[in-house]
């Protein structure tokens, strides 16, 4: 079971709201099954994203790494590319985010695909990805 959630943090502060900046932020309840889509959202408005930061209640017994994607959906279809990784290192509970400044036009679709091979232990992850305003 997973259930993604996305909030804007940060708006509050006149500072940040002046300058654009946002976070994503997602949360992979439990064991995230092999290549599951573990979170999808849709840009309203063009936005440049890069790095961050990830956590995991219970560290990963191997290395896993989730795809960071960034698609274009139509009526008909739907593509996606890889852009960026999540990555946690064996036994370790924080994980990075690499992600070089990459921009999402409007309607863009950013989604996170857990590891192809599911890790035993890797559970209850929280990531955050740097946004600002394009």
């Amino acid at each position: 079971f997973t259930s993604p959630v996305i909030t804007f943090s940060g708006l509050e502060d006149d500072v940040l709201k002046q300058k654009g900046f946002y976070d994503l932020v997602g949360n992979v309840w439990g064991k995230p099954a092999s290549n599951e889509v573990v979170y999808r959202g849709l840009f309203a408005h063009s936005s440049l994203l890069e790095g961050g930061y990830a956590y995991a209640d219970t560290a990963s017994a191997g290395s896993a790494t989730f795809s960071i994607q960034r698609g274009s959906v139509s009526a008909s279809t739907s593509s996606y590319t890889q852009v960026g990784t999540i990555t946690f290192a064996a036994g370790n509970s924080v994980g990075s985010v690499n992600l070089t400044p990459t921009s999402f036009s409007t309607g863009s679709v950013l989604r996170v695909i857990a590891p192809s091979a599911q890790d035993n232990t890797l559970a209850n992850v929280v990531f955050g990805i740097r946004g600002t305003e394009a």
